[in-house]
């Protein structure tokens, strides 16, 4: 139903085009952290592949800090790129 799947013959993805016609596509699965269907690109920790976003966010992790209980915690997803200010 997707319209994507592998080549029988060179095994390459590919996705067929609402007018018939079969373009290469990027093969998408299950990011091994934030577990959406994206493109992998990168393996991360335990062999599990990551999504772009995921692979920037465990590179440059953003350091959060409860206002109510002040705990920090690490997230490793690029959050920031969300944020209006550095101090929001």
């Amino acid at each position: 139903p997707s319209g994507v799947g592998l080549c029988p013959r060179c095994r390459e993805t590919v996705a067929v085009e609402p007018d018939g016609t079969v373009k290469k596509a990027q093969a998408r699965s299950k990011c091994g952290m934030c577990c959406q269907q994206r493109v992998l690109v990168q393996p991360g920790a335990h062999g599990r592949w990551l999504c772009d976003a995921c692979a920037l966010g465990t590179a440059h992790t953003l350091r959060y800090t409860c206002e109510r209980c002040e705990g920090t915690q690490l997230i490793p997803h690029p959050m920031w790129r969300y944020m209006a200010e550095p101090t929001s």
